[in-house]
C-alpha cells in the first residue's frame, strides 16, 4: 500500500538487489516461471476443471504463489529503479490472473481481489516511471472492474484506495490539481472506512496508520499546489494526529512525521 516511509519496502529492495547480484539470472528465472505458468497447457486444462477439483485447486494455488512472489520481486526492482524488469513481471502477472479469472470458478470477490492487486502494483510502477498514459489505463481498468462487482470486502475496498492513490501521482505529475484532489478524497474515504478492518494485530496498526497518514499528507500537498494553504495545514495536522494516535513511533513513523512537519513548515512559509 502507498506509504511515504516503509522499512519493509526498503528491506525488500535490498533482498531483490542481493538476489540479482548473486544470481544474474534471477530476473530471467522469475520471468520464465511466470511464462511457464501462463502458457502451460496442463495448467489451462486444470484450471478449466470444476471448482473443488483437486488438480485444478493445486494448479491455481501454484499459479498464485508464482504471481505473489513476482509482485514482491517487481516491487524490489521498482525501488532499485530497474524499470523494464519491474514492468515485465507486472504485465505477466496481470495476464496470468486474468486467465485464471476467466477459466476458474472463483468467488467473484477472490477474482477481483487478485485483478485489483496486480493492476495496483503494475499501474503504480508505470506511474513511478513516468509512463502516465499506461498507468492511467491500467489503474482505471481496475476501477472499472470493481464497479460491476458485487460483495466487495475490506481488502478489495482498500485496493480501490490504492488505485486512487497511484492515480493521484499521475494527476499531480500532469498538473491536473482538481482531479488529483478528487482522487485523493476517494482514496481517503476508502482507507478511513476499511483499512482498520484488514487486521487487528498490533504490529499491523502502525502500517495502517502510516498508509492513512500518507493519504492525508498527499491531500495536503494537493492544496499547497492550489495555494490553499489553510486547508493544506489542516490535512497535515490530521496526518500527524493519525500517526501519534495509532502508531508506536517506530523508525517509519518518525520518518513520516519528519516529512509531515517539513511540509507543514513549507506551507507556513508560503503563507507569509
Amino acid at each position: 500500500m502507498p506509504c511515504a516511509a516503509s522499512s519493509d519496502i526498503s528491506l525488500n529492495a535490498v533482498y531483490v538487489r542481493a538476489r540479482h547480484t548473486g544470481n544474474p539470472r534471477f530476473f530471467e528465472q522469475t520471468r520464465q516461471r511466470l511464462e511457464l505458468v501462463l502458457h502451460d497447457r496442463n495448467l489451462v486444462a486444470n484450471v478449466g476443471a470444476p471448482s473443488g477439483d483437486e488438480g485444478g485447486d493445486v494448479a491455481v494455488v501454484q499459479a498464485l504463489e508464482a504471481v505473489l512472489q513476482a509482485q514482491c520481486t517487481a516491487l524490489g526492482f521498482v525501488s532499485d529503479r530497474q524499470f523494464q524488469k519491474a514492468l515485465a513481471l507486472g504485465e505477466l502477472s496481470v495476464a496470468i490472473v486474468d486467465t485464471l479469472a476467466a477459466t476458474w470458478q472463483w468467488s467473484e470477490s477472490s477474482a477481483i481481489f487478485w485483478q485489483l492487486l496486480v493492476r495496483a502494483n503494475l499501474g503504480g510502477s508505470q506511474a513511478r516511471f513516468g509512463k502516465h498514459e499506461k498507468a492511467t489505463s491500467t489503474l482505471r481498468q481496475g476501477l472499472q472492474m470493481a464497479e460491476g462487482a458485487t460483495g466487495l470486502g475490506a481488502r478489495e475496498r482498500v485496493l480501490l484506495g490504492v488505485l486512487h492513490a497511484h492515480l493521484v501521482r499521475v494527476c499531480l505529475d500532469a498538473g491536473d490539481l482538481n482531479e488529483a484532489s478528487r482522487l485523493a478524497e476517494s482514496e481517503i474515504e476508502a482507507f478511513e472506512r476499511h483499512i482498520w478492518e484488514l487486521s487487528d494485530a498490533r504490529e499491523d496498526r502502525e502500517i495502517q496508520a502510516l498508509v492513512l497518514a500518507t493519504s492525508y499528507m498527499t491531500r495536503g500537498l494537493c492544496d499547497i499546489r492550489k495555494s490553499k494553504y489553510d486547508t493544506g495545514q489542516m490535512w497535515f495536522g490530521r496526518a500527524q494526529d493519525c500517526i501519534e494516535k495509532h502508531a508506536d513511533l517506530g523508525p517509519d513513523s518518525i520518518e513520516l512525521l519528519a516529512q509531515i512537519v517539513e511540509q507543514a513548515e513549507h506551507c507556513r512559509s508560503l503563507q507569509l
